[in-house]
C-alpha cells in the first residue's frame, strides 16, 4: 500500500525530489553532496542511508508533489499522459508547474498535498 499523504516523505524521497528541483543529474547531484554516483543512487532509492542534510530544506512546491505522486503510484509518464489526454511534453509541463488539472488528478485519487 503506497502512502498517498505527499506531505510525509522518507528522506530517500527528499533527495529525490531536491535533486529534481535543482535540475541536476545524479552525478551532479552526487558531486555536490561529495560522495560517489553508486552511493547517492543508493541513498536516492533508499538502499543507504540518506545524508541529506544539505538537501531538506527546499520548497514543497505543488509541481514537484505531483511528481512524487507519480513516483509512488508506478505509473508511467506515457501512461498518464494518455489517461489525462495530453502529450507527455505537456504533462512534464504541468508536472513543472503544479497545474491545477494535474493537483485535481492526484487529489481525485486521495493523494493529499497540504494539511
Amino acid at each position: 500500500m503506497i502512502s498517498k499523504d505527499l506531505t510525509r516523505r522518507t528522506p530517500a524521497e527528499d533527495l529525490w525530489l531536491w535533486r529534481r528541483w535543482r535540475g541536476y543529474t545524479q552525478a551532479f547531484a552526487a558531486q555536490c553532496l561529495a560522495c560517489s554516483r553508486s552511493r547517492y543512487q543508493r541513498m536516492e532509492f533508499g538502499l543507504y542511508p540518506a545524508d541529506y542534510a544539505r538537501t531538506r530544506f527546499f520548497p514543497a512546491e505543488p509541481g514537484l508533489l505531483c511528481t512524487l505522486a507519480r513516483r509512488r503510484s508506478g505509473k508511467p509518464l506515457g501512461y498518464l499522459a494518455q489517461r489525462l489526454r495530453i502529450s507527455k511534453p505537456t504533462l512534464i509541463a504541468w508536472e513543472r508547474n503544479g497545474h491545477e488539472k494535474l493537483i485535481g488528478y492526484w487529489q481525485s485519487r486521495g493523494f493529499t498535498f497540504a494539511h
